[in-house]
């Protein structure tokens, strides 16, 4: 988790008042078409996380909330950029959803129609791929 925190620290860094949309086209791109090994922790973690000790469930959400999602909300003025933890709950469970369904499917036209749909809700466009 603390891979992805520092994942968003650095697209607002890096990006300035655009880091959002780009972040969101990243996930949606690189995070989806890169070897499982490289995947987000969002992706994978959960469903390990859902079957463990309370503990680790506890930690992970923590995590989620304090680390990710409150980084997403603290950063800079973007736009479409979650402007409070629900919205950034929602935006994160989008990104995750939509690159998990993405790499399920065997279509790579389907895949890519996914991701274009939550860039959408996310974004409110879509850029060309």
């Amino acid at each position: 988790m603390d891979d992805l925190r520092r994942g968003v620290l650095h697209f607002q860094s890096e990006h300035g008042r655009a880091w959002w949309p780009e972040f969101v086209r990243f996930y949606l791109s690189a995070k989806r078409t890169c070897d499982l090994s490289e995947s987000c922790t969002l992706q994978t973690l959960p469903t390990e996380v859902a079957r463990s000790d309370q503990e680790s469930r506890a930690a992970f959400e923590v995590a989620l909330r304090e680390e990710v999602a409150q980084t997403v909300v603290d950063g800079p003025a973007s736009p479409r950029v979650p402007r409070n933890l629900e919205a950034a709950y929602s935006a994160l469970a989008s990104l995750v959803g939509a690159v998990t369904l993405a790499r399920a499917v065997g279509s790579p036209t389907f895949a890519d129609q996914i991701a274009n749909a939550a860039e959408l809700a996310l974004l409110g466009s879509v850029r060309p791929r």
